[in-house]
């Protein structure tokens, strides 16, 4: 009897451990999901530029006044922007507009030297573009770009076509011809506001190519005043051009020469040839 009673007991416990324990899983379970972290979503960001400090339309762009910044989906959304912004900085890469601190700025907002409206950007008021095409042989020093200086020389004879070429021709420099060859200084310290310059051969191009290409000129577009224009516009029907990087205004007398500082015994000649002719 004893052994039946304390069966049933023991099946009593057991049953009511069993009926307490799923009860505790059952709320424990449901505490234990509700603390577990969800999953973070991370917001879409896209990258833009942004000035750094105010710039004016036509003033030169450097990465000094550029930084990148990343805008949440949303905040990009409401400047328009849906995707990243790319933007490769160029040696005298010019802004087309007015931009404050810390303005969005974008490609479209930048011209080269290459585009057409570059000239118009950089000129300043009351200026004039002035197009010049000479041979790159007349560059002198080469490398001469936009925004350079330069000097404009201005080289003129009596004839305005011969000048002797090597030695034997000066035995045969008629007087005429020598006594008012002489070059000056035409203008100078004058901006370049762009070049182009014909494009080197390569040895895909055929021979007919290559001899077009070094016959083809390089074209400058400088900025003058209307007095200067009138000037340019008078010496390339008298004179031959040639153009030089600007040495400042101090220097022009260092830029002129005539016959005499070249040939300094050109009296003798003369005299030699009016006594052969007695």
């Amino acid at each position: 009897m004893k052994l039946r009673i304390f069966i049933l007991v023991l099946l009593l416990g057991i049953v009511g451990y069993l009926l307490v324990g799923n009860q505790f899983h059952s709320q424990s379970t449901p505490s234990s999901q509700a603390n577990s972290p969800e999953p973070v979503q991370v917001e879409k960001t896209f990258k833009v530029w942004m000035t750094t400090q105010a710039v004016h339309r036509g003033d030169e762009i450097t990465r000094d006044q550029l930084k990148i910044v990343s805008l949440k989906q949303q905040q990009a959304f409401d400047h328009a922007i849906d995707h990243d912004v790319e933007i490769t900085v160029s040696p005298k890469m010019v802004v087309d507009r007015d931009l404050d601190k810390g303005a969005f700025i974008f490609p479209e907002m930048l011209v080269t030297p290459d585009q057409d409206e570059y000239v118009n950007l950089i000129i300043q008021p009351n200026f004039i573009p002035y197009p010049i095409s000479l041979s790159p042989a007349v560059l002198i020093g080469g490398g001469i770009q936009a925004n350079s200086f330069v000097d404009v020389l201005a080289y003129t004879a009596s004839n305005n076509s011969h000048i002797a070429d090597d030695e034997e021709d000066v035995e045969y420099l008629d007087e005429r011809d020598a006594r008012d060859v002489s070059i000056s200084p035409l203008l100078m310290h004058v901006k370049v506001l762009k070049v182009a310059y014909p494009r080197k051969s390569t040895d895909e191009d055929s021979d007919e190519v290559k001899g077009d290409l070094m016959t083809q000129k390089a074209t400058l577009v400088l900025e003058l005043t209307e007095k200067q224009v009138a000037k340019m516009t008078v010496a390339r029907h008298i004179s031959d051009i040639e153009v030089q990087h600007s040495l400042g205004t101090e220097r022009s007398r260092d830029l002129s020469a005539d016959v005499d500082d070249v040939l300094p015994n050109l009296n003798q000649v003369r005299e030699m040839r009016g006594d052969t002719s007695k």
